[in-house]
Parts: structure tokens; sequence; C-alpha cells
């Protein structure tokens, strides 16, 4: 009788894939906080993808750790000291394009941050509140636009050699589309504060009795019918004998 071969041990990219250790997991976390993507890690650290995949099921607490790791790598070029000035920027009106100009960043950092933003809870939360003053510093500027008229007229020549003032309406209609553009992004970005707002004032009781309103309505609709019976009636009657209603 010929012995049953061993199954061999599953290999991962040329590498005898090992359980998870509490030592390899701690190198994986190390090589995520350092940039590796989770299945670069994993391969690194010589486990299956469904070795770790089980891990983060049955290991208490494994998921946040992997989080925290990938936050680390976000964060890594990303200190609240080099956040807060762009922030400060936008919370003043700017936008995120003109914030990432005005501190000469280069060509990808700005989508870099935004990672940031979508990966670390704190750098979301302070973005939002950045947005909030942004909206307000919006309003502010909406007043600025609606008083300024100065570029409102302009000097022009009638066929006598006259001059006159007369309305620029491309520059009116320009200032119209900044406020409109504004109030768009306000109501929809901050739509509890800016947002159009319906308010009615309601008294009496609220108690709605369903069975009396039908009620109600099937009376309406009865003597409605009945009405209408009493007419075509009437207009029989008169039909067949138009003396009886004629006027003497």
């Amino acid at each position: 009788m010929t012995d049953t071969p061993k199954k061999k041990r599953k290999q991962v990219g040329g590498v005898r894939a090992e359980p998870m250790t509490p030592e390899r997991w701690q190198e994986l976390l190390a090589l995520t906080a350092n940039g590796l993507t989770r299945r670069e890690a994993v391969k690194k650290v010589g486990v299956s993808y469904e070795t770790y995949s089980a891990y983060l099921l049955a290991e208490p607490g494994a998921a946040t750790a992997i989080r925290a790791a990938d936050r680390a790598w976000y964060r890594r070029d990303w200190p609240v000291e080099r956040i807060e000035p762009f922030l400060l920027l936008v919370a003043q009106g700017n936008t995120n394009i003109d914030a990432a100009k005005e501190l000469e960043w280069m060509e990808g950092e700005l989508e870099q941050l935004m990672q940031v933003i979508l990966h670390d809870e704190d750098t979301k939360t302070m973005y939002d509140e950045a947005r909030k003053l942004q909206a307000e510093a919006w309003g502010d500027e909406m007043i600025q636009i609606a008083d300024d008229a100065s570029s409102d007229y302009y000097t022009a020549t009638d066929r006598s050699g006259n001059e006159y003032q007369k309305v620029d309406h491309e520059v009116v209609n320009r200032s119209k589309l900044r406020i409109g553009t504004r109030q768009w992004l306000m109501s929809r970005l901050h739509h509890e504060r800016f947002g159009d707002r319906i308010q009615q004032e309601i008294t009496g009781d609220l108690n709605v009795n369903h069975a009396d309103m039908l009620d109600l309505a099937r009376k309406r609709k009865e003597n409605a019918q009945k009405k209408r019976e009493e007419l075509v009636t009437h207009a029989t009657q008169e039909e067949q004998d138009p003396d009886q209603y004629s006027v003497h």
C-alpha cells in the first residue's frame, strides 16, 4: 500500500504561506504604515490573503489596527501644522484649488490631502468645520458683490459726440452669476442653515377622524347627485308641458 503524498502548503508569490503569528502581524502593520498596499504587505510577510482575511475576522481589534496603519501612511507627510494653513484659507472663502495655489503646493499634493481627509476622521472633522466657515465667508462676499456698483456703468458716446453713462449688462449679469453660484452651493452643501425653509403655523387639534371625513364626503356626493336628478326632472317636465312654466 503506497503512502498518500502530503498536501503541499500553498505558495504565495513563490514563498510558502505561513500562519499568522503576532510577530508577522506587527510586521504587516509596519509595512502598511510605510506605504505598502495590504496585498503587498501580506505577500511580504509570507501569509496567504485568505489567512490575513480570517485573522481580521477572528482577532479582536485587528480591523481597527489595520485601519490605523492605513491612516498612519496617509498622515505621514501631513502633520496638523501643514494642514491648518490650508484649512484657514478654505475657511476664509477660498476654494480648495485656490488654497493649494496660495500655498504653492506641488502637483498631486491636493489629491494626497483629499486621501487624508477621506481616511482620517479627525482631519475630516476639521475640514467640515472649515467648509462651514467658508459658506459664511461666501455670504459676506455676496453682500460685497451686490453692493459694488463701481463697474456697472461705462462711458459711451452717442452720434453727436456727447458722452453718457451706459449700463454694462455683461458686468451686471456676471455679478448675478457670482451671487447665484455661491447661493446655490451654500443651499446644497449646508441646507440646514442656508436652504429654503417652509414654515407653517398649525393651530387646533391635529387629531383627524377619518371615518367622519369619509362620511361627509359621501353626503356631499349624495347631495350633488340629488341636485342633478332634480334638475334633469325639472328640464324633462318643462319640455313635456312648456305652458306650465311659461310666464304670464
